[in-house]
């Protein structure tokens, strides 16, 4: 199905095995990264741009939850990602997750413009490990954050790849399926919010400084 130009397809299984440009994965954080998307990453042989990214945020007196940062892989790979883009979503309080997962979709998207890439991988996030969203607020705010997102023509394809047994995959299918669902949580302000956290990153690197 097409969200604004960008063919958007859900499907059963891991990221790591989805063949594209980019792959969406929330932040590494030593403390917390114990299991989901993050962790996974560390444990592959795209570990060095999980590192990487981990250099860049000691730069950056705090990251802004919804901020996302695209790292180069320097690895190759038969199928793998050029880039890891890496979004500020762990330890997000509940009231606050929906907007923030859904601006970080936004920014990742943006990230993947500004390097270039046709085809990003996104999972469904928010929903690991003591999640604050459950599957269904998930798939609205992903599937709004594309909805609101306006492509210059880079960002081609959105893959989201479900890897959780049960019903998320029928969950996200049905809410892509009925676009009223998650159309009505379009956010056309998601553009001056993304400025914003561009602003506030400035102020913060320590790079910068």
């Amino acid at each position: 199905m097409k969200i604004n130009q960008i063919d958007v397809k859900i499907v059963k299984g891991d990221i790591a095995t989805i063949k594209a440009d980019g792959y969406v994965v929330p932040q590494y954080r030593n403390d917390t990264s114990k299991t989901g998307v993050s962790a996974r990453m560390v444990c592959s042989p795209l570990y060095r741009a999980v590192m990487d990214y981990e250099m860049i945020a000691m730069y950056v007196a705090q990251i802004p939850f919804g901020y996302a940062i695209a790292v180069p892989v320097n690895v190759k790979r038969d199928i793998g990602p050029s880039h890891l883009i890496h979004v500020a979503t762990l330890g997000v309080p509940e009231n606050e997750a929906f907007k923030t997962i859904q601006l970080a979709v936004f920014a990742a998207l943006k990230e993947a413009e500004r390097c270039g890439l046709s085809e990003i991988a996104i999972p469904a996030l928010g929903t690991g490990e003591d999640a604050p969203l459950d599957e269904s607020m998930s798939a609205k705010a992903v599937l709004s954050a594309i909805a609101s997102f306006k492509s210059m023509g880079s960002v081609t394809k959105v893959i989201i790849p479900i890897s959780k047994t049960g019903g998320m995959y029928r969950k996200f299918v049905g809410i892509l399926r009925h676009n009223h669902v998650f159309e009505s949580y379009i956010d056309n302000t998601l553009q001056e919010k993304y400025e914003e956290l561009i602003r506030k990153m400035k102020r913060t690197s320590k790079i910068n400084a």
